[in-house]
């Protein structure tokens, strides 16, 4: 429904200006998001941080399969966080961040 959304919108108003199609990618991440139970995510320059609702979904062994692989760029804050450290300047950087970690932690179909 989001995509078609988004379709009908440019058909009538041409190409969507930059906030609008962020918009639409954090809604898309939002839903991507929901079913691993996660409550926020934040994305700065240099890092992104996911917070999980306490009965969140998660596949335990893929996060730490992440953190093992990726240890100076993954690391967990107490039982409900996940910070990535780099460098996110721009929003597609950030965009392509999230989602990554997002499929690296969707349970698998």
């Amino acid at each position: 429904a989001l995509e078609s959304i988004q379709v009908e919108m440019i058909d009538r108003f041409g190409l969507l200006p930059a906030p609008v199609d962020n918009l639409f990618k954090i809604t898309l991440l939002k839903l991507k998001a929901a079913p691993i139970g996660m409550k926020k995510i934040e994305a700065a320059d240099d890092r992104v941080r996911f917070v999980f609702l306490p009965d969140s979904k998660l596949d335990a062994e893929k996060l730490i399969t992440m953190i093992q692989c990726r240890p100076k760029e993954f690391q967990l804050k107490g039982t409900e966080q996940l910070l990535l450290q780099g460098q996110f300047s721009s929003a597609d950087k950030k965009f392509a961040a999230v989602e990554e970690v997002l499929k690296a932690l969707l349970p698998a179909n």
